[in-house]
């Protein structure tokens, strides 16, 4: 039962109790023919007043406590059976409303980010169904203020999905924070469905894994494609989300874009968890410096950091090719190992930030401060700026913010990843990057199509591995923008045409960029250099550096960066120069 429900019949108890008790006393005090009723006669004759029959003498005096006691009691009665009667006919509305859905989004397992989610989707007026396993949950009360219909029960019951016509769905959202039980939900939708026929549209589902190792194997093994045609299955990671939000977000603005620029950029991560690691690999393949000479480094610190980080270089072995990592092992809570991470940093010719990704939003804030305050003892002012993992929007997050402006080492505290920012529909389901994504695949694979090619499918048909290809392509467009100056934005704000494609030699230099950043996506995906192409074994001829590719090769990166307005036209942007 919600919050409001529990509230409501409390205080219909509450009446009934007190009714019942002033009735006792009122009897208690009205005399009977010279004497007063007992107290069994007073405790049955009190009962009497819910059904509207009253024992006293009509020209006796009754006692105020009586009085209140007949009226409240009837209105307690009434109360009770408009309540019961209104949830009879809610729950009959409610099963008739959804015995005819059809196109809706279902959400199993109401969290913190399921709740963020449905937010968003009620704002663009989508038809929701929750389903949901405690029914004290806080958050079942505001979803169906804002209108979601909502399931109680085992959210992995194969009944409750098809109460919930998964059938006739258009999404399924799996955000239970057990790996477990989404993989579950998912297996029932897939026997549901009925995978021998085939929908008009098939059923989208997100399905939220935790484990980064589980999550790469289910995208590379494409382990849902093939027993189910009627679903298109997407493996996601919040891991993931937030490392993306905050490359693009908040370490694209600091990285060096200038050629002539040999700074290196210096990450210290604390926290090598999950989250750490998916951050590493995410700078690397999004952080494709134009300078050649300059590097990328990193230090992870961690409680066990040395193994830490040779799990990681295990899972990616091309990693060591385009970074440097050198772990730190020790507890960040204590101040002679924060003075030793702080020695280590150059401030002449790097340019570096700290990011904690602790699981606990207080650890992250308190080792911050701790390093903000060191920063500032030694050199006077706050020289890099701290990112700091806060789930949650108020408390630290609303501290910070309340203070900027004010501090100037406050201001180079900066929150990311909170719930509010990662769990929307837009960014889990990435469907700008996506479209972009979709209009670069679209256009290679008109022009250079072959349907022996794994890569010159249908987007539908794609594996998740090119389509992911794409999604990175897509992603450093804006990298690459940058690097001329402009910021991509909604085409209403895209008042001025920017001339496309750029002159030379800025032209070649976003040309020569593009291959280096898929030279390094190839190489942390498995990929390695063959005399003969075979995609199939992940064996490419064009896995050498600029200066060793064919004309034909080249040709192709001068095209990807020729059809940036084509594609951002497709999805209803264009280009604006940034100090616009």
């Amino acid at each position: 039962m919600s919050i409001r429900g529990r509230i409501g019949w409390g205080v219909i108890v509450f009446g009934g109790l007190a009714a019942y008790g002033l009735g006792v006393i009122g009897y208690r005090l009205s005399p009977v023919d010279g004497s007063v009723f007992s107290w069994t006669n007073a405790l049955y004759a009190s009962l009497q007043l819910f059904v509207l029959e009253a024992n006293y003498q009509p020209d006796t005096v009754i006692p105020l406590s009586l009085v209140l006691a007949r009226y409240l009691a009837p209105l307690v009665m009434a109360a009770t059976a408009i309540r019961a009667t209104t949830l009879l006919l809610k729950k009959e509305i409610s099963a008739w409303r959804l015995a005819k859905l059809q196109n809706h989004i279902i959400i199993c397992g109401l969290s913190r980010e399921g709740y963020e989610l449905v937010k968003t989707l009620r704002e663009a007026d989508v038809a929701v169904v929750i389903i949901e396993e405690d029914e004290n949950n806080n958050f079942i009360t505001s979803s169906e203020l804002l209108g979601c219909h909502t399931l109680i029960g085992d959210v992995t019951s194969s009944t409750l999905l098809k109460t919930a016509r998964v059938q006739f769905a258009s999404q399924l959202y799996l955000l239970s924070g057990d790996d477990a039980v989404n993989l579950s939900i998912q297996m029932n939708t897939v026997e549901l469905l009925d995978c021998g026929k085939t929908r008009d549209d098939k059923l989208k589902v997100w399905l939220h894994i935790d484990a980064i190792d589980m999550c790469a194997f289910l995208r590379k093994e494409n382990a849902f494609e093939s027993i189910c045609p009627s679903m298109e299955v997407e493996v996601v990671s919040l891991h993931e989300v937030v490392a993306r939000n905050l490359v693009i977000g908040h370490l694209y603005p600091i990285v060096p874009v200038a050629k002539d620029d040999q700074r290196d950029v210096h990450l210290i991560i604390v926290g090598f968890g999950r989250l750490g690691k998916t951050i590493v690999t995410r700078a690397v393949r999004s952080l494709v410096l134009p300078n050649p000479d300059a590097r990328l480094t990193i230090t992870a610190v961690d409680l066990n950091a040395e193994s830490e980080v040779e799990n990681l270089i295990n899972e990616h072995p091309g990693l060591k090719q385009f970074c440097q990592i050198t772990p730190m092992s020790g507890d960040i809570r204590h101040a002679a190992f924060r003075n030793t991470i702080l020695e280590r940093l150059n401030f002449t010719n790097t340019v570096s930030a700290m990011i904690f990704s602790i699981d606990d939003a207080y650890s992250n804030m308190s080792s911050a401060l701790y390093v903000a305050e060191g920063l500032w003892k030694s050199t006077g002012r706050m020289t890099i700026p701290l990112f700091v993992r806060l789930k949650e929007e108020s408390g630290w997050r609303s501290l910070l913010d309340a203070h900027k402006c004010e501090d100037e080492w406050t201001n180079q505290i900066i929150g990311f990843g909170s719930i509010g920012e990662i769990c929307n529909k837009e960014v889990i389901t990435q469907s700008t990057l996506d479209e972009l994504a979709q209009g670069l695949h679209e256009y290679y694979s008109t022009i250079y199509a072959n349907p022996e090619n794994p890569s010159g499918q249908s987007w539908d048909s794609l594996s998740w591995t090119f389509k992911d290809s794409n999604r990175q392509a897509a992603d450093h467009m804006y990298i690459k923008l940058k690097h001329l100056g402009l910021s991509i934005v909604g085409k209403n704000k895209a008042t001025t045409a920017v001339p496309w494609p750029p002159e030379e030699p800025v032209f070649s230099e976003l040309a020569k960029l593009e291959h280096r950043r898929w030279f390094v996506e190839r190489t942390m995906a498995g990929w390695c250099y063959g005399s003969t192409t075979d995609k199939a074994q992940k064996i490419s001829r064009d896995l050498v550096e600029w200066g060793e590719l064919d004309h034909d090769a080249k040709k192709k990166d001068y095209e990807h960066i020729c059809v940036y307005p084509k594609i951002l036209e497709r999805v209803q942007m264009g280009l604006v120069k940034i100090n616009e």
